[in-house]
């Protein structure tokens, strides 16, 4: 009698020959896939978020809107995100990861400091005329609403507008040492201070339905920075334009 024969009398089946594993380098690329993909879905269901909770409003917006939104079921959602709190936040953090990302843009891109400044500045104005203007403040109006309200949520704001003026301050520091601007000026509060102007700005803009002359204060805006450039570099200031 064979070993198979007598495996089987036994009542027990020999185990079939193990399946070569795949290749080391087919396994990582099919990971990599996968992370793309997750990575991609998990971007459209932020996007329809942005969409739905300026809309809605972050408090009446639901997890089966923005599923529906995504084109995906609310149960899909829940594998990306365990909570509609958390999803506020990815998309807020998601803002912050493009705001840093212009940053860092527009500094590689400029030798001066000032000029690379004054260049955020001619975007952040830009902006107000572009499509979708409205929609991005009544996000960041939600986002703030829905921070004062529950403290969980508080930081992830804290964090995104701590992002963008630290960009701020870090250029006019750069611009400081850089020699364009006067040393003994504070660069947090010069930095808050135009934070505050373009957020004053885009506000008024939803108030008065675009009825403000947002050139024209872009305009004062850049000669009161003018006007804190040191003693010698008034040329360097105007070239930095």
């Amino acid at each position: 009698m064979t070993t198979e024969a007598v495996a089987g009398a036994a009542g027990t089946v020999p185990a079939p020959p193990a399946s070569p594993a795949p290749p080391a380098s087919a396994a990582s690329s099919a990971s990599t896939l996968r992370e793309q993909f997750l990575e991609a879905r998990r971007a459209e269901i932020l996007e329809a978020a942005r969409g739905v909770f300026v809309e809605k409003g972050c408090d009446a917006a639901s997890m089966q809107q923005i599923a529906k939104a995504a084109g995906v079921s609310a149960g899909n959602i829940y594998r990306y995100f365990p909570n509609k709190e958390a999803l506020i936040v990815a998309v807020c953090e998601a803002c912050e990861v493009e705001d840093r990302a212009k940053f860092a843009a527009v500094s590689e891109a400029n030798a001066s400091p000032l000029g690379a400044l004054f260049e955020m500045g001619d975007e952040a104005f830009a902006q107000l005329d572009e499509p979708g203007s409205i929609e991005w403040t009544m996000l960041t109006l939600e986002s703030a609403l829905v921070a004062a309200r529950n403290p969980d949520f508080g930081p992830a704001v804290a964090r995104q507008s701590a992002g963008v003026r630290d960009g701020l301050v870090d250029l006019v520091g750069a611009a400081q040492e850089a020699g364009e601007l006067d040393p003994t000026v504070d660069a947090r509060a010069f930095g808050e201070l135009l934070l505050a102007v373009v957020s004053g700005l885009k506000l008024q803009q939803l108030q008065t339905q675009g009825d403000m002359d947002a050139e024209g204060v872009w305009t004062l805006l850049q000669r009161i920075v003018r006007s804190f450039g040191t003693e010698g570099v008034s040329t360097d200031l105007e070239a930095a334009r």
